[in-house]
């Protein structure tokens, strides 16, 4: 973990970092009945019932230097489009799913940030040594 760690923190010389992962089996669901509209004081709904269409995997890696993805993305990413985009949304074949993932990839690309890592590698094994062995 510390040499990975020290690769954010201090990338080589002339050196492009990405962290690479992979998010299989994304769902391509579309939902019954089409959720109720927010209202003020009300969340918003959907039902519970749905129509599976497919599955797909993203493929990505992120780009630290400059925070850009690539179709090839890491955790953090992955849990962002899951929310935004995927969890809530309805789609009528793997297709039409793929589609939804490019078009939000293009826009988090529009406003890309370089990635900074801030903590060093001690910090993150000094919190793991303080849980409960249970957790482990």
């Amino acid at each position: 973990m510390e040499d990975i760690v020290g690769v954010y923190m201090n990338p080589p010389v002339h050196a492009v970092v990405v962290s690479i992962d992979e998010k299989t089996q994304i769902q391509a669901l579309d939902r019954i009945q089409p959720g109720l509209p927010l209202k003020p004081g009300k969340c918003g709904t959907m039902t519970h019932d749905y129509k599976r269409n497919g599955v797909t995997t993203l493929f990505a890696a992120l780009n630290i230097l400059d925070g850009t993805v690539w179709m090839n993305a890491v955790e953090g990413f992955f849990s962002t489009i899951t929310r935004k985009r995927i969890r809530r949304g309805t789609f009528k074949s793997v297709s039409d799913l793929q589609d939804a993932i490019r078009r939000y990839i293009r826009e988090h690309n529009k406003a890309a940030k370089p990635f900074v890592w801030t903590k060093p590698a001690e910090t993150i094994l000094a919190k793991l040594r303080r849980l409960p062995a249970s957790i482990e």
